[in-house]
């Protein structure tokens, strides 16, 4: 916040040339105990201020403060440049710093840091009315449970990076904007992630809306429209299908992110939910494409000789037309399906690309697609990394074809007893 406060100061000072601006840091509980006394104009402040934090600042100077949202900060878990050490999930940062936690060395962590001599992790913290800190216990470690004593707690996020910068047994916590060369931004991982879990969660919370939607718009197209709407329906949904995927994601990250912060109160709106919501948007025209298709498919003999024996329209569809039709239908789900599998730029737009098991459609997660696409680019040619890549494009091929295969032997059934 201190950047951002001296970046406003100098910004307005050549609209106001002639009014004096001092900009000073010492984390968020200093800001507010100068608002409260009166020596400050602005307090700048990484949390909510507290309602008792109100009633003082009103006894003591008569006013109520006004809040207001300027941005949101980026908290970053650092260790040294030559820490090893890539990723790390909540679940070990909330033992590392929590009461009761017992990973107090490198090694518990799966990595050697051969420039720590005795393996000990040396804990890097903020002092207690610092905003970082109390925003960092409600994440990691949860409200009711308090830091582990024996962390160096210092004054301000500057001075966590330039420690973890000198000290190569360190691991701290401090803002993204503070990140220099000589320290390495961990990945943050909610538990130990699988990328896999992430493609299957987010199809399968696509198929759950687009099956529905896409099977019950190709019955309407099919059974219930005139000939002038089903023709502008069917156009509308050739539309929806020629959308580029980036266009959908950039939908997601701008539109859905905003509406789903709003709606349910989260903090950030990339997460399995905005993804399978636009994989589904996606997948539906392929499933009303097809799947009304194979409705057309079946002679209308059937429907003739239906009505004929006195059943209602919702009778045919549900006794004559669907039986009939499912094999088309079974094959425009599972195009659906494949459509969702092989996603890559979209959901990479849309669900944070955390590597994380989701137990909410409120996390953000990785998929298999995405993961390819966004570090084929960085792996060494020949490497380690650059063959895993490629195992998961094995195993992406894999999938669809079991999907292939299953579907072929399920139809196979079907016709069989018919």
């Amino acid at each position: 916040m201190v950047n951002l406060a001296q970046a406003w100061a100098e910004e307005y000072a050549t609209v106001e040339s002639n009014v004096s601006i001092e900009v000073s840091g010492g984390g968020s509980g200093t800001g507010i105990a100068a608002l409260t006394s009166g020596t400050v104009d602005i307090a700048n402040c990484s949390r909510q201020i507290a309602s008792e934090e109100v009633e003082r600042i009103k006894q003591n100077t008569g006013e109520a403060p006004k809040e207001f949202i300027v941005g949101y900060d980026g908290l970053a878990v650092y260790v040294h440049k030559d820490n090893p050490l890539a990723e790390i999930s909540i679940e070990q940062l909330a033992s590392i710093y929590g009461e009761g936690g017992n990973i107090t060395q490198w090694s518990q962590l799966g990595i050697e840091n051969s420039k720590c001599l005795n393996d000990e992790i040396i804990r890097v913290s903020r002092q207690s009315n610092s905003g970082t800190f109390v925003y960092f216990r409600t994440a990691i470690l949860g409200k009711n449970r308090d830091y582990k004593l024996g962390s160096r707690d210092l004054h301000g996020s500057k001075a966590v990076v330039e420690l973890i910068a000198h000290t190569p047994c360190a691991i701290g916590y401090s803002g993204m904007g503070y990140a220099t060369e000589e320290v390495k931004m961990l990945k943050i991982a909610k538990t130990a992630g699988d990328t896999a879990y992430g493609t299957f969660s987010v199809t399968a919370l696509a198929m759950v809306i687009a099956v529905p939607f896409g099977l019950g718009a190709a019955i309407f197209v099919s059974e219930f429209c005139g000939p002038k709407l089903k023709e502008t329906l069917k156009i509308v949904i050739e539309l929806l299908a020629a959308i580029p995927s980036v266009v959908w994601g950039f939908i997601g990250l701008t539109v859905m992110n905003a509406l789903i912060i709003k709606i349910f109160k989260v903090p950030i709106g990339l997460t399995m939910l905005n993804g399978g919501i636009i994989l589904s948007l996606m997948s539906v025209p392929i499933i009303v494409s097809i799947g009304e298709d194979a409705l057309k498919a079946v002679p209308d003999s059937y429907r003739e000789a239906a009505e004929a024996l006195g059943a209602t329209r919702w009778q045919v569809i549900y006794r004559v037309l669907l039986p009939t039709a499912k094999n088309g239908l079974l094959a425009a789900v599972l195009l659906g399906v494949g459509r969702a599998v092989g996603e890559t730029m979209a959901v990479l737009m849309t669900t944070g690309h955390a590597v994380n098991m989701p137990t909410s459609p409120f996390d953000s997660v990785r998929t298999l697609t995405a993961t390819i696409a966004a570090e084929l680019g960085e792996a060494a040619v020949g490497g380690d990394h650059y063959r895993v890549l490629f195992i998961i494009g094995v195993l992406l091929f894999s999938i669809t074809f079991i999907v292939n295969f299953v579907t072929d032997l399920v139809i196979k059934g079907i016709r069989g007893k018919a």
